[in-house]
């Protein structure tokens, strides 16, 4: 039986403001296992300074995530932020960047987050169940 991913609209896409964005890549979730913030981790050993990484998020992996900063030599780079909500959670997805290409194209970065921003916009649960009743 064919199937089609649903996703549920973004809590906080009618507050995102476009751009500017930071040198950051931003990372939300529990900090658990199956997340794999650690290859978040392991993948920013081989992104140059200044970009950063972001984790918002806690759970049972949040120590071994800490370890796999330090053992990559990344610590220094990385802000474990802890459970963050409302406003200061629309401001850190506002402000994050992403990895290798859009570090380098700031200009292809604005056009894909507006992008996603406008395709946020879109996701709405009218739309869901629309889609999952027609």
């Amino acid at each position: 039986m064919p199937a089609e991913g649903l996703y549920q609209p973004p809590p906080h896409a009618d507050r995102l403001p476009p751009g500017p964005y930071g040198d950051c890549v931003l990372v939300v979730g529990r900090l658990e296992t199956v997340k794999r913030a650690d290859m978040a981790i392991a993948a920013l050993a081989h992104v140059p300074a200044p970009m950063r990484l972001i984790i918002a998020g806690d759970g049972s992996q949040r120590a071994a995530a800490e370890r796999a900063a330090v053992e990559c030599g990344v610590r220094d780079r990385i802000v474990f932020a802890g459970t963050v909500v409302g406003e200061e959670l629309v401001n850190l997805y506002a402000g994050a960047l992403a990895v290798s290409t859009l570090a380098a194209d700031r200009a292809l970065a604005a056009r894909l987050g507006d992008a996603g921003r406008t395709r946020a916009l879109e996701i709405t649960w009218d739309g869901v169940v629309e889609r999952r009743l027609g």
